[in-house]
This record gives structure tokens, sequence and C-alpha cells, in this order.
């Protein structure tokens, strides 16, 4: 079941990271403040798996 936490928190890491990509390519700095949020979300996430 831990294995289980750890494998969708990777899992929405991941998703993050691709909203942020799409963000940054389509958008540029108009979204800049809401891409900055997200990549601390991510790491949080990251954080939190690999423990």
């Amino acid at each position: 079941m831990e294995q289980n936490k750890k494998a969708l928190l990777t899992e929405q890491a991941n998703k993050i990271a691709e909203v942020v990509k799409v963000l940054r390519t389509q958008f540029g700095e108009d979204f800049e403040d809401e891409v900055n949020y997200l990549e601390i979300v991510k790491k949080e996430l990251e954080e939190v798996s690999a423990k």
C-alpha cells in the first residue's frame, strides 16, 4: 500500500511537470507565477514520494 502511495505521488509530480511544460510553451512569461507555484508543489511531491 505504501508503495502505491509513493507511485501515485510520483505520477502526480510527473503530470505537474507536463503542465508546467505546456504553460511555458504556450504562454511564456504570462503564467510564470503559476508555474513557480506548480514547481514548488512538484518538488514537495517528489520529496514526499522519496521518503
